[in-house]
This record gives C-alpha cells, structure tokens and sequence, in this order.
C-alpha cells in the first residue's frame, strides 16, 4: 500500500471516528435524554409535536451542514460507493449489495427506525458524494423519515415511560 494511500485511510479514519462519535452524542442525547423529558412533561400529543418538530429542524440543519462541509463525516458516502459496485467484491462489498438490494422500501424503513431522518437523507440520496441540496424525492423521503422515525421513538418513550410509571405506582402500593 502505498505511503499516501496510508496517509488518506488514516485521516479518513479519523473523519469518521469524530463525526461518528458526535453523531452518537447528539442522537443519543436527543432520543435517549430529550424526547423522554419533553414527552413527559408536556405529555404524549404535546410532548410529541414538540419533539416532532425539534427532530425535523435538527436532521435539516445536520443536512445543510453536511452539505456545506462536504466532507463524509459517518461513512455514509463510502457505504453508497460500496453499494454502488464501484469498490471490491471481498465479503464486506458483497454484504452491503445484499442489503442495498433488498430494496428502498426495507431500507428507507430500517435507517428510519434504526437511525434517523438524516441518516436516511443522506443514505438514500442518488449518487455518493454529491451535496447538492435536496431534489424533490429527497425531500420526500427526509419528510417521510420524520414521519416514521419519530412515530417509532414516540411509541417506544410512551410505552417506557407509561411501563415506569406503573412500576412505581405498583411500588408504592406495596408500600
């Protein structure tokens, strides 16, 4: 390998292990911290269009942050790239076609649920490395992922918090 390809893996190692590691804090403290404590407080129809809305302006602003950077800071434009087919064909590659085959419905609801509105933006956008705004599909598909993202941790911290109620009151009553 040579020297300056070294240098550019390692750098790029480095890109990803900071942003993925501020994309970490910012996620899990809005999902795990936040929307917890605000859907307590204002309760689950309040609590939710608040926590809705604070979701849709956090991944747009992650958006056009990433966008002005252009820098693939999560990895996320290396994975296209590799499922794209424009990288090797080890078992890494093959994996990442699998799931990039399953098609856009499984995957647009997986990152969805399983990350969030601008994980899926930035996945499902056409093209690797190309911030270039957001065409009318990646509009849709960033409103729909605030749609189902946000249904998803909705239901998951009501039915938490309603579980850690119940426990307490069956607490207390024993009491």
């Amino acid at each position: 390998m040579a020297i300056q390809e070294k240098q550019f893996w390692k750098n790029q190692a480095g890109i990803w292990g900071v942003g993925y590691t501020a994309n970490f804090l910012l996620v899990k403290g809005f999902y795990l911290l936040l929307y917890p404590t605000v859907i307590w407080y204002f309760g689950l129809f309040d609590g939710a269009g608040i926590m809705w809305c604070l979701s849709l302006l956090v991944c747009y602003l992650t958006i056009l942050f990433y966008d002005w950077c252009k820098i693939d800071w999560l990895g996320i434009e290396a994975l296209k790239e590799v499922g794209e087919g424009r990288e090797g064909k080890g078992l890494f590659h093959r994996i990442i076609g699998w799931i990039f085959s399953r098609g856009e419905l499984v995957v647009f609801l997986f990152i969805s649920v399983k990350w969030n509105p601008f994980i899926c933006f930035a996945f499902m956008r056409h093209g690797a490395h190309q911030y270039n705004g957001m065409t009318r599909r990646d509009w849709q598909i960033f409103i729909a992922s605030v749609v189902v993202s946000n249904t998803w941790w909705t239901t998951i911290v009501f039915t938490g918090l309603t579980l850690v109620e119940s426990v307490i009151r069956a607490v207390k009553s024993a009491l």
